[in-house]
């Protein structure tokens, strides 16, 4: 069982959690929004917050999962995951 922190809870981020975590790794996931909760927890943890609590793995949110309309994204991969993806194809 993994435990997951964020600041606010939303179905958008929700989804994504049960989808990560319990459908693709086969892992229970708990959530919480309680900081203090997260800290004392003996379970392993991810950080989805804005701020790093030196505890478990960070991952800055993204401002997409707290959006509550649909939009146009444009996305860039970046230079070392087009250089990553280049690599790949050119082995094809």
């Amino acid at each position: 069982m993994i435990i997951v922190y964020a600041s606010e809870k939303n179905p958008r981020l929700d989804y994504i959690l049960t989808r990560i975590f319990s459908n693709i790794l086969g892992c229970p996931c708990f959530f919480t929004t309680t900081k203090d909760e997260y800290i004392n927890s003996h379970l392993s943890s991810v950080n989805n917050s804005n701020k790093n609590i030196k505890k478990g793995f960070w991952i800055l949110p993204s401002t997409l999962l707290y959006s509550t309309d649909t939009k146009r994204l444009n996305i860039s991969l970046g230079e070392k995951w087009k250089e990553m993806i280049e690599h790949i194809n050119n082995k094809k």
